[in-house]
């Protein structure tokens, strides 16, 4: 059977077309030993498309799992929550850290959502939707861990951040601390875990006193 030039150019060594009606089909073809009949038997390997005047249309099949290799799926709503809430600390994170306010806002809030070590940073970014409404941001363990050094040695710039988010004229301080205690009677000394890394029984206070009226 004769075909029209449009369909001869897809025909490669090992296809085959077939015409069914008015369409035309390309299938990927091979032929094997027939030990019976004692000639080649050809086979019919792969159905690779249907030919028409503006190319070759690929299975349906396989257009969807082309599609699927470009989705990425990343966790959207806590963080994107965050980032919408907090568009005036952004700012002025820009305005004092012009340099650093990417990797410093992202990490505040993968500290927040996951209490994440450094080492962890990049991890997290990778599967967050910030690493695309915020690209770009250095997480390594080197970098953030210098990051944090220069931080600290320059606390006039932290103030400069925290100053204006402060309001109101009453200041409270907060001091964590815990007892130890072997005391059978007392029911909310339980065994539990404190910077000393003392798992004996003890109970866990949160101390709040006010600045301004020096009382607790």
């Amino acid at each position: 059977m004769k075909y029209p030039d449009w369909v001869l150019k897809h025909k490669q060594k090992g296809t085959e077309i077939r015409k069914m009606g008015n369409n035309f089909y390309l299938y990927k073809i091979s032929s094997i030993s027939d030990k019976e009949k004692k000639r080649p038997r050809k086979v019919t390997q792969k159905f690779l498309g249907t030919i028409t005047l503006g190319g070759l249309v690929k299975p349906r099949h396989e257009q969807l799992l082309e599609g699927m290799r470009h989705i990425s799926v990343k966790e959207f709503g806590a963080t994107n929550f965050i980032v919408g809430m907090n568009n005036d600390i952004v700012e002025k994170l820009k305005e004092v850290y012009p340099k650093a306010w990417k990797e410093i806002f992202v990490f505040s809030i993968f500290r927040f959502l996951y209490n994440s070590p450094i080492k962890n940073l990049e991890t997290y970014y990778a599967g967050s939707f910030l690493s695309e409404i915020l690209p770009g941001a250095h997480l390594s363990l080197k970098s953030v861990g210098g990051l944090l050094r220069d931080l600290g040695m320059l606390r006039e710039l932290i103030k400069m951040v925290l100053r204006p988010f402060i309001s109101g004229t009453d200041f409270a301080l907060v001091d964590l601390t815990y007892v130890l205690s072997c005391s059978k009677g007392m029911v909310s000394s339980v065994p539990g875990f404190n910077s000393k890394r003392d798992f004996s029984s003890q109970i866990h206070l949160i101390f709040l006193f006010s600045l301004d009226q020096h009382m607790p």
